[in-house]
C-alpha cells in the first residue's frame, strides 16, 4: 500500500467488474473468470479456551481495499493431462495461489482436467490482521468452481445467476481450499460483506474423530448489517512488520488464559445492546464509540503475547495519536499489525491522513482510505471472443 493521494482516492475493482460482464450463463464454458474479493477487519472475538462456552466468535468489518483481485484462465484443450506443474500462478502471493488452487481441483476430483493459471492482479500483504489469505483462497476456489463449472450440492447454482457468493456455498468454498479453521468472519465477508457478528461453536476440550470436518464450518452468523456507504475505514499499517500466523498464531491460542464469563458478557453487551443498535441507526458517533470499547476489552485477553510483539509499542502510539485527533472508532485488526479509524466521511478520512502522515510515529507506515463493502466477492465470467 501507498499513501498518495492517488492511491488513496482509487474506487477499486468492484464498480467495473459488475458493468464489465455479461451474466452469468451455466451453459457457456467461460475461457477465464475474474474474481473481486474484500479485505477485513476483526475487532476482536467473545470468547475462546473454555469448552463450555462457544469459541472464536465475534465482531467483524468488510472493506473494499485493499482486496483481491485475480482472473484464472483455463490450459487450452489438447495439452497434456495434469500434473501439479499444470496448475501457475503469478503476481503477489502466487505460492499460495497454486496451493489452494491444488487443494480445490483434489476436492472436486478435477484430477483429469487441463489445470489452470491465475494472474493475481492485486493483493494486500499478507498476516497484517486484514484477512489476505482467507480471501485469496476463497477466491481461488470460486475461480476454479466457476472455471470448470463446478455443482456444489445444494447451492442451487444462484452465484451464477446474481455474481455473488451465497453463506452454503461460501462454507463449500473454504472447505474444498482448508480455510475457517475458528473466526467465520472472513468467510461472512466474502459472502456478503458488512458489519458482521458471529457466534462461534463449542471446541472440545479433546478432539474426537466424529468431528468431521464440515462441523469446523457452524459459527452461525447472528447478524450482518451494511453501513453507509459514506462512512470509511483509515487503514494504518506498519511496513516492516508481520503477524502471527500458522503454528505461531496455534502456540499463541495454546498459550492462552480463558475468557472469562464476565468479560464475554459485557463484550456480547456491546456488541448487541450498543455497536449494533447504532449500526442499524446508522449513528456513526454512537457506533465508532462502541467499536473502540469493544476493540479495547477484546484485545486485554490476548494482551499477555500481543504486548510482547515486536511491533506493540510501535502500534500503542500510532492508537494513540488517532485518539488524540478525535478518532473514536480506533482499533487494531486481529493479531495487527494494521490500526483502523473509522471516519463519517471521505473528506475526513482525507483530513486526517493529511494531519497524521508526516508525523513521525506514521513514518514507517502506509496509509490507505478503504470504502465499507457491502456485497462481497463479485465475480464475472470471459467467454472466448471477449478474451482472447
Amino acid at each position: 500500500m501507498e499513501h498518495n493521494s492517488t492511491i488513496l482516492n482509487r474506487e477499486g475493482a468492484y464498480p467495473s467488474i459488475l458493468n464489465r460482464h455479461r451474466p452469468n450463463d451455466w451453459n457457456r464454458i467461460p475461457a477465464s473468470v475474474e474474481v473481486v474479493s474484500c479485505a477485513r477487519l476483526h475487532f476482536g472475538m467473545f470468547s475462546f479456551g473454555s469448552a463450555a462456552m462457544r469459541s472464536y466468535g465475534g465482531v467483524g468489518l468488510s472493506i473494499n481495499q485493499p482486496g483481491i483481485h485475480l482472473r484464472a484462465f483455463r490450459n487450452e484443450p489438447g495439452e497434456k493431462r495434469r500434473t501439479e506443474e499444470d496448475i501457475q500462478a503469478c503476481g503477489p502471493m502466487a505460492a499460495r495461489a497454486v496451493s489452494c488452487a491444488t487443494h480445490a481441483m483434489h476436492a472436486w476430483n478435477l484430477i483429469q482436467e487441463n489445470g489452470c493459471r491465475i494472474v493475481i492482479h492485486s493483493a494486500p500483504r499478507d498476516h497484517v490482521g486484514l484477512g489476505s489469505g482467507t480471501q485469496l483462497a476463497m477466491s481461488i476456489a470460486l475461480a476454479i468452481r466457476q472455471l470448470f463449472r463446478v455443482v456444489l450440492p445444494g447451492d442451487g447454482l444462484e452465484v451464477f445467476k446474481q455474481g455473488g457468493v451465497s453463506e452454503p456455498l461460501g462454507a463449500a468454498l473454504a472447505s474444498a481450499v482448508q480455510r475457517m479453521g475458528r473466526s467465520n468472519i472472513g468467510l461472512q465477508a466474502f459472502c456478503g460483506g458488512g458489519l458482521l457478528v458471529e457466534a462461534g461453536r463449542f471446541v472440545p476440550s479433546v478432539p474426537s474423530e466424529n468431528n468431521t470436518q464440515s462441523d469446523r464450518w457452524r459459527n452461525p452468523l447472528l447478524r450482518r448489517v451494511h453501513l453507509p456507504q459514506q462512512w470509511r475505514a483509515v487503514l494504518v499499517v506498519l511496513r516492516n512488520a508481520v503477524g502471527l500466523s500458522g503454528d505461531q498464531e496455534r502456540m499463541a491460542f495454546s498459550g492462552l488464559p480463558h475468557v472469562s464469563r464476565s468479560v464475554t458478557a459485557e463484550l456480547a453487551r456491546i456488541a448487541f445492546l450498543e455497536l449494533l443498535p447504532a449500526a442499524i441507526e446508522h449513528d456513526f458517533e454512537l457506533f465508532s464509540e462502541a467499536v473502540g470499547h469493544y476493540g479495547a476489552l477484546a484485545g486485554e485477553a490476548f494482551s499477555s503475547v500481543s504486548a510482547s510483539l515486536p511491533y506493540a509499542t510501535a502500534l500503542a502510539r500510532i492508537q494513540g495519536v488517532l485518539v488524540d485527533n478525535e478518532c473514536q472508532g480506533v482499533g487494531q485488526s486481529s493479531w495487527g499489525p494494521a490500526v483502523f479509524a473509522l471516519c463519517p466521511s471521505d473528506d475526513s478520512a482525507q483530513s486526517l491522513v493529511r494531519r497524521v502522515r508526516e508525523l513521525q510515529d506514521f513514518r514507517d507506515s502506509d496509509l490507505l482510505i478503504a470504502e465499507l463493502n457491502s456485497q462481497g466477492a463479485v465475480t464475472g465470467d470471459h467467454f472466448t471472443e471477449e478474451s482472447l
